[in-house]
């Protein structure tokens, strides 16, 4: 009997060990794919000491480390054969001292390296203006993508940019790449910059960009938008389900990184609107090996970019220094000192806006100063102050304009800037205070001109950035000005500002209760 039961166990044990060889063996129907995704580095190219968590106090980001982490990963693909492509979100040509020196080739130029296949057109990339995104487009192997960007004289996508883009990953597997630039560019961007584009609104392309790479042979359809996950509405949301791209890839502003999902059949998947080069996403597809290709499976990781984790790659750092080099004593020269450090404040009153309104107010003895808090892009550090810190404050090469505005202009500008659709307007030479609950929620309560109530006929003396003037952020207001002069460049005058500032000592930039939110 326990013969019998010994060989009936090794009947089976033989049976397993086979079944189990065999499954090992026996080849998968599927593979796997990866797809690197970056964006809102603004221009980023050399690594700094993270502000906030989870990377708070930690030396993060920047060319060198990013392609050490992109080197890594790709190689341990490359041993398994399995395809990648690597993409970006945009927002990537400007932002730093290094980019606007070099109006965005030192950026490009990384990318390059990088082998960074496509990326989207969002309205900061914009900053040097169309002719020269074309001029960054021929000496670039990477692709601009957009499917809503035309040229207003042909409706076509200028040869610059790429209304659709195909990439050939293997043999087997085409990945087809589309990208949907902000609508709202021409009321983020100097007129100049985009003048002669169209920004058409994404339901009259999509789905035709969609059908057409799928016509020329795309097995999966990836869409790249600047789109925020969290604040995303229905009719946008709509428009790319119907579409029926297999891949969405959209901003988030969670700490963590987030899970990859599925809605309306398009998987979802996002990185931080909050980058700067400090985080890679790479979104992984278990796919059929054989045609139709189909995405059975997907996960995703995000890696910190941490000086303490990765070794700096020495070749990118000879390509960063080689595209910088030329103006490196220029972006080092100090002009200023602080005695301490300076935040800069988006929905309330800033004191580095408030230098920046007085230097207009001083130079040009307009009444009144008005600054957008966007045009304000970083804080100010105790001690020297440089070039390169100047550019980082204030990137965008705005000119100051004044003009004589209504006083019932300035009413309306003022409840505009209580609505904090685009953050609060910076001022001099009036004060004013709102109350906000949330964004149907608002009012303009008081407002005073050197201590007098707005006088709603009177013409007043206005002083501005070249972008406000033009309506930029939605400040309308501003074009109903008459007698415009546009004078020289701001950032310079702030510039000159700040030396003859500090010729009495560090500054000290101050709060003046210009800006009171009340409950």
């Amino acid at each position: 009997m326990n013969a019998k039961l010994s060989r009936i166990f090794l009947g089976f044990s033989i049976l397993i060990l086979i079944s189990t060889i065999a499954w090992l063996l026996w080849p998968s129907p599927y593979r796997v794919c990866h797809i690197i995704v970056t964006g809102m580095g603004r221009g980023n190219l050399y690594s700094k000491i993270a502000k906030f968590k989870p990377y708070k106090g930690k030396e993060m980001g920047g060319a060198s480390l990013n392609a050490t982490v992109i080197k890594e990963e790709t190689e341990s693909f490359v041993l398994k054969n399995e395809p990648y492509c690597f993409l970006s979100l945009g927002a990537e040509l400007s932002g730093t001292v290094e980019a606007y020196m070099t109006k965005g080739m030192a950026v490009t130029k990384a990318f390059d390296a990088m082998n960074l296949d496509a990326m989207l057109v969002g309205n900061i990339d914009f900053a040097f203006s169309k002719e020269r995104l074309a001029e960054l487009s021929k000496q670039s192997k990477l692709k601009f993508v957009t499917s809503n960007v035309w040229d207003s004289t042909t409706n076509k996508a200028p040869d610059y940019l790429q209304e659709e883009l195909i990439l050939n990953l293997d043999q087997n597997l085409s990945i087809g790449i589309l990208g949907l630039s902000p609508v709202d560019t021409p009321s983020l961007t100097a007129k100049e910059d985009i003048s002669g584009l169209t920004f058409v609104e994404p339901s009259l392309v999509l789905k035709k960009r969609v059908d057409s790479v799928r016509n020329r042979g795309a097995d999966i359809v990836v869409l790249l938008t600047q789109y925020n996950k969290e604040n995303l509405d229905s009719t946008n949301w709509k428009t790319i389900a119907s579409a029926s791209p297999d891949i969405c890839l959209m901003l988030d502003t969670e700490i963590e990184a987030p899970i990859p999902f599925v809605k309306d059949g398009v998987i979802v998947y996002s990185i931080s609107s909050y980058n700067q080069t400090k985080e890679l996403d790479f979104l992984n597809l278990e796919i059929t090996k054989s045609k139709p290709i189909e995405i059975v499976g997907v996960s995703s990781k995000r890696i910190g970019t941490n000086s303490s984790e990765y070794e700096e790659d020495s070749e990118m750092n000879h390509i960063v220094n080689e595209a910088t080099k030329d103006f490196r004593a220029q972006r080092d020269t100090v002009i200023g000192t602080f005695s301490c450090d300076v935040s800069k404040s988006y929905y309330a009153e800033c004191s580095i806006a408030n230098m920046v309104t007085d230097s207009m107010l001083a130079e040009t003895g307009a009444e009144i100063a008005f600054q957008n808090s966007g045009s304000i892009h970083n804080d100010i550090a105790e001690g020297g102050f440089t070039i390169g810190n100047l550019y980082s404050v204030m990137p965008f090469d705005n000119r100051v304009v004044t003009m004589d505005l209504k006083g019932i202009h300035i009413l309306e500008l003022l409840k505009i800037s209580a609505s904090r659709r685009r953050g609060v307007l910076q001022v001099a030479g009036l004060k004013y205070s709102y109350s906000y609950k949330n964004k149907n929620d608002y009012s303009l309560i008081d407002v005073l001109i050197n201590g007098k109530p707005v006088e709603s006929d009177k013409f007043y003396k206005v002083v501005t950035n070249s972008f406000l003037a033009d309506g930029g952020d939605d400040y309308l207001p501003f074009t109903k000005g008459i007698n415009k002069v546009k004078l020289g460049s701001q950032r310079e005058l702030f510039k000159n500002y700040i030396t003859l500032q500090s010729q009495n000592g560090s500054i000290k930039p101050l709060r003046y209760g210009r800006i009171k939110v009340e409950d």
